[in-house]
């Protein structure tokens, strides 16, 4: 079974030609400084961690103690594999009522992809871990640490994320037409832009 990544959530809502680009056409696009620069935050991020933990809890350990004794507790780059998804969450944060799914973004705008992306993460952690608590989903910025969105994880946003992923799937295989971005304002930092002039944009 294909199981799509999550990162192609925020991918497809900025533009799904990309997609096809790169995981249909087999076009290669080396990394962006910015790409560079979010890989080392996040590694900063963490080795930072690390060195602040005191216990090595499974997920399901985490989710067991944050409720039995009133604490909160958090877990860097959780692996998730749902049904369709598979990534790692920047952080996930258990208490003892709720689970807080955390993705690290280098601003703090709440676009469509940045949501997308976490509510895509969050489907995935509910398929994985079936935690009995409600999940929300939060943006919060990579330098600073400032949480600057979040929202309850709930039936709508389910459906959203697999209709997205639906579609993706379909574009894969064939049976979709990826579209162009028509905001053309994406299109000049695209590292993917000769290639899709060539392909005719």
């Amino acid at each position: 079974m294909q199981r799509v990544p999550i990162s192609w959530l925020h991918t497809q809502a900025y533009c799904e030609y990309q997609i096809y680009l790169q995981h249909v056409l087999g076009v290669k696009a080396g990394p962006t400084t910015e790409m560079l620069r979010g890989t080392a935050a996040h590694h900063t991020l963490e080795e930072k961690h690390k060195e602040a933990a005191e216990l090595a809890l499974s997920v399901d350990e985490a989710l067991q103690k944050a409720q039995k004794d009133v604490v909160v507790l958090a877990a860097r780059e959780v692996r998730v594999e749902g049904a369709l998804l598979v990534g790692k969450i920047d952080e996930v944060q258990f208490m003892p009522d709720r689970v807080r799914i955390i993705d690290d973004k280098p601003g703090f705008a709440a676009f469509p992809g940045n949501r997308q992306q976490v509510w895509g993460y969050c489907l995935a952690f509910e398929q994985c871990y079936r935690p009995a608590l409600p999940v929300f989903g939060v943006l919060r910025n990579r330098d600073s640490g400032m949480e600057f969105w979040d929202g309850p994880f709930l039936e709508q946003q389910r459906l959203d994320v697999s209709n997205v992923v639906t579609r993706i799937l379909s574009i894969l295989g064939g049976q979709l037409q990826a579209e162009r971005t028509a905001n053309k304002n994406k299109c000049k930092p695209c590292r993917l832009k000769a290639a899709c002039d060539a392909a005719g944009r």
